[in-house]
């Protein structure tokens, strides 16, 4: 059935069979979503920007709730990347992704202060926000 107004649209196809199958096959979408988008990818951080946004070389970068969820960053010393306070972050994520050529780090840090994680030369880190706390997760 064909919907004439995309933002009525609760998701898209993904699979046609012939016209003797009654099963479809489709993907849903979340009520904001763009059909540009990765589905499974933008339910995270929903109201953030897509990105990227670039982490500073040679200082500390400070996020805030308005910045991209996804931030890359090319390091020439290790640095501090600084995430939103807590009361303001419920539901953020943010990608951190360190294309260092050197052995710098990014410490991403609360706004207290405290490490979540470290991510060394090449890696990504996802952190995200209940709320409550800050939480990370370190690629391999």
């Amino acid at each position: 059935m064909a919907v004439s107004n995309s933002n009525l649209a609760i998701g898209y196809v993904i699979q046609k069979y012939s016209s003797a199958t009654t099963s479809v096959r489709v993907r849903l979408l979340g009520k904001n979503q763009t059909s540009f988008a990765n589905p499974n990818l933008r339910a995270l951080g929903d109201s953030q920007a897509v990105g990227p946004g670039t982490l500073a070389a040679a200082a500390t970068t400070t996020l805030t709730a308005a910045s991209a969820a996804i931030q890359v960053g090319v390091p020439t010393a290790a640095q501090d990347v600084v995430l939103p306070a807590v009361g303001v972050s419920k539901g953020l994520t943010f990608w951190i992704v360190n294309n260092s050529a050197g052995a710098n780090t990014y410490t991403v840090k609360n706004a207290g202060g405290s490490t979540i994680v470290s991510v060394a030369q090449n890696k990504r880190a996802v952190v995200f926000c209940d709320g409550a706390a800050w939480y990370g997760i370190l690629t391999a």
